[in-house]
């Protein structure tokens, strides 16, 4: 390999997104001589597909092989045991960008690994008795790792709540129910609805609020607090940290033409709601389906549950009569 070897970023346009990224190259001396050798070739546009799923908002070549390595398999099987072919994997970590339902796949055997393991009994007649056990361990182990996660997650957010486990006009009269907050976030996906983590909160404050109005019972057991966006929920990023939740980070260009990032939450199908509850939830997504992230704050901030109240302050349920929303 002959010349200096230098990082050139490039742009480009790409299914609707304007991307940037580094490339490698050589420079033999002369102005613009820039020029690729066959091994930048492929390692540039591993760089560029990468860049790409970034973002759309796809698993990255990287957490793809991780996710499979931490299963102790080839690419052969991995691929195979989630049913796509025998050298998709092999593909996808080195050139070729994955379509988005083998990328919810390939998510789905991370984030569920007990459905994994399902998958792979399947499989595991075709390979050694020892490398079997190899893999059900290393299937095991995942497993343990996210129960211990969402354990110590759930109890950080029961430390958030301590003072709010009674029933009350703080909580909504409800025990906190974070199936309940999951279906809220599936319902608001299953819409279509793109959902940033402020439109969230938005949402999941309302739905309690009009549940609440009506019934004098919340939705999800949040206790909302003031906050410069609006009302937020105590401990909300923990609560989106739990397996329920998946943030998935997208770029987009704002009107100054720079290059931004912005994360929407999606959520497991879990069903968690009643009748009632369901037909609530239903009426605020419907009232709010076209309504951007922005429009939403500046109407919470006309609310009386947010005029009458300050920074950090619980904005208690007993304001749900002032809300503005008729539905």
């Amino acid at each position: 390999m002959f010349g200096k070897e230098i990082d050139k970023e490039i742009e480009f346009e790409r299914d609707g997104f304007h991307i940037k990224c580094l490339q490698h190259y050589l420079c033999d001396g002369s102005e613009d001589g820039f020029y690729e050798d066959g091994e930048f070739i492929g390692q540039n546009l591993l760089l560029r597909q990468d860049a790409f799923r970034k973002a759309a908002g796809l698993l990255p070549s990287l957490e793809i092989k991780g996710i499979r390595e931490k299963y102790h398999l080839s690419q052969k099987d991995f691929s195979l045991v989630l049913g796509l072919g025998e050298i998709s994997i092999n593909r996808f970590e080195t050139k070729m960008v994955q379509t988005r339902p083998i990328d919810d796949t390939i998510r789905r055997s991370f984030d569920d690994p007990s459905w994994f393991l399902m998958k792979f009994e399947s499989y595991s007649n075709q390979m050694s008795p020892e490398k079997a056990r190899e893999v059900e361990n290393a299937i095991c182990d995942v497993i343990d790792s996210k129960t211990n996660l969402s354990q110590d997650l759930e109890k950080t957010i029961r430390d958030f709540y301590i003072h709010y486990r009674e029933p009350s006009s703080k909580n909504g009269n409800k025990e906190l129910n974070y199936r309940a907050i999951a279906s809220i976030a599936y319902l608001a996906n299953d819409r279509g609805m793109p959902l940033t983590k402020t439109k969230f909160a938005k949402l999941l404050f309302y739905c309690d609020f009009v549940s609440y109005r009506q019934f004098e019972s919340g939705i999800t057991g949040l206790v909302y607090t003031h906050n410069h966006y609006g009302a937020m929920p105590l401990s909300f990023n923990s609560v989106l940290a739990l397996p329920y939740f998946e943030i998935i980070e997208e770029t987009y260009t704002n009107k100054a033409g720079e290059c931004c990032l912005t994360d929407f939450i999606s959520a497991q199908k879990v069903k968690s709601l009643s009748a009632k509850e369901e037909k609530i939830v239903s009426s605020v997504l419907n009232r709010f389906l076209k309504t951007k992230t922005s429009e939403i704050v500046d109407l919470m901030h006309q609310e009386e549950a947010y005029i009458q109240t300050k920074d950090g302050e619980i904005i208690d349920y007993s304001f749900a009569k002032t809300i503005s929303i008729a539905l």
